[in-house]
């Protein structure tokens, strides 16, 4: 029985107890159960009617031999498409008429709210990467602004306006990269400090138990974030790059 079952009518394990419905044909059936445990599934509005019997005792409750559904649980949940198409086969081979749906094609709430978060999440994405452009560009606009007479000099020593862009933008890039593998290294060493914690996250509505902080380290998303984060530091750096092609050379040497 589910746990709020259970509390409300308050029994015993190993108590027995009467269940009453109703025959595929209308009539009124009972059968005789005995109760073997109690089942939390963490979500009350189940738990409150939770009742799991066994297949016999439920057709003879309803007085059939009929089985309207069948429910195959997988260990992971990548295995889904892959068991679909064996079931699918298997199915053809032996002449068996059933409708096959997988619980993505069922789950059409899940798919609501990771559409709802995925939405929110890129929308914070956009956020963050303006305010880390808008970072690094200030910071190297400055940084060139220090090094006026510098980049003054390599222009009086030949160097074109080009190769001072070339030059900027390669110091960038490896600023990009050097900050994405630390990014990434403190990422990851923040991620098994979490998990390793043991942190509990609040119940959330409709739930009756904690559940603790799971992050999970995927390499895709690890290779778009550095990936992302290198061409951020690139493209912010196309302006102040430009900029200081554009100082005379007169201008940059006098500058001080």
């Amino acid at each position: 029985m589910g746990e709020g079952l259970f509390n409300a009518l308050n029994p015993q394990v190993g108590d027995y107890l009467t269940l009453l419905g109703s025959t595929g044909d209308g009539a009124i059936n009972a059968v005789d159960v005995q109760v073997a445990g109690v089942i939390n599934t963490g979500v009350k509005v189940l738990d409150d009617r939770l009742l799991r019997v066994n297949l016999s005792l439920s057709q003879e409750l309803l007085y059939t031999s009929d089985v309207t559904r069948l429910l195959v649980l997988l260990e992971e949940t990548s295995m889904t498409s892959e068991s679909v198409t064996k079931l699918t086969m298997a199915f053809r081979e032996h002449g068996l008429v059933f409708e096959l749906k997988s619980w993505e094609e069922l789950a059409d709430y899940y798919h609501q709210v990771v559409g709802l978060f995925d939405g929110v999440f890129d929308f914070i994405t956009v956020i963050v990467l303006v305010i880390i452009a808008l970072s690094i560009s200030n910071t190297m606009l400055m940084s060139v602004m220090e090094r006026t007479r510098e980049l003054g000099t390599i222009r009086a020593m030949g160097g074109t306006p080009t190769q001072v862009v070339g030059l900027i933008l390669l110091e960038s890039m490896f600023l990009g990269v050097i900050g994405g593998l630390l990014g990434l290294l403190g990422g990851i060493l923040m991620a098994r400090g979490v998990n390793f914690g043991e942190w509990m996250m609040p119940r959330p509505p409709g739930s009756t138990e904690d559940y603790p902080i799971r992050i999970l380290i995927a390499l895709d998303i690890l290779l778009k974030t550095f990936v992302l984060g290198v061409l951020t530091a690139f493209f912010s750096c196309v302006y102040p790059a430009v900029k200081a092609s554009r100082i005379a050379v007169v201008d940059a040497l006098r500058f001080s």
